[in-house]
């Protein structure tokens, strides 16, 4: 997000709220951390590639579908954003502001990206039920921490024997997830 989308009110993000969008700021995200079912670096190779050559890894925030708000500008020229649950989303058929991509490979997981500015926000499955969104687009402090951290460190990498870049920093290594899949830890 860019300095304008990404100033909060604090006061609006009090208790366990967190805020979240794009780079230019029109389409933005909510949900309450006491949702949170997962939170870590992927290292999966559709995570690589969807994300750039630039990003071996990214901080996604796993939760129900139903527990994510997504704000969105309506048609038209005064109308007031929709505010709609991840699980609203016909990914088929998505808001103007949105654009929707699926791969071959895992056509159960759709990313959301703005139509402005390009930004990947959410990926949803729909197999799961789960909507993801990333650690560096939640809202921040003045000095740069994200507000919250606290609530949405991550706790492990994973899809780790994809790796590009080795990491030692205490958090536990996993093959998929983290306690469903095989421990990598060196």
């Amino acid at each position: 997000m860019d300095d304008r989308a990404n100033e909060v009110d604090l006061d609006e993000l009090d208790g366990e709220q967190l805020r979240g969008g794009c780079f230019c700021g029109k389409v933005t995200y909510a949900f309450s951390a006491h949702h949170v079912v997962r939170t870590a670096y992927c290292h999966c190779t559709q995570c690589q590639r969807l994300t750039g050559e630039c990003c071996p890894f990214i901080h996604t925030i796993h939760l129900p579908s139903t527990a994510v708000s997504l704000s969105i500008p309506s048609s038209g020229t005064a109308a007031q954003p929709s505010e709609l649950a991840a699980s609203a989303i016909d990914i088929k058929s998505p808001p103007g502001a949105l654009r929707a991509y699926s791969t071959a490979v895992k056509p159960h997981k759709t990313r959301l990206r703005c139509s402005t500015c390009g930004t990947c926000v959410a990926s949803i499955n729909s197999r799961t039920g789960t909507t993801s969104v990333w650690g560096v687009h939640l809202a921040r402090l003045p000095a740069g921490q994200i507000y919250h951290w606290d609530k949405v460190q991550p706790t492990a990498h994973i899809f780790y024997g994809t790796h590009l870049l080795a990491i030692n920093d205490g958090l536990g290594k996993w093959s998929g997830y983290e306690h469903s899949s095989d421990r990598l830890d060196e």
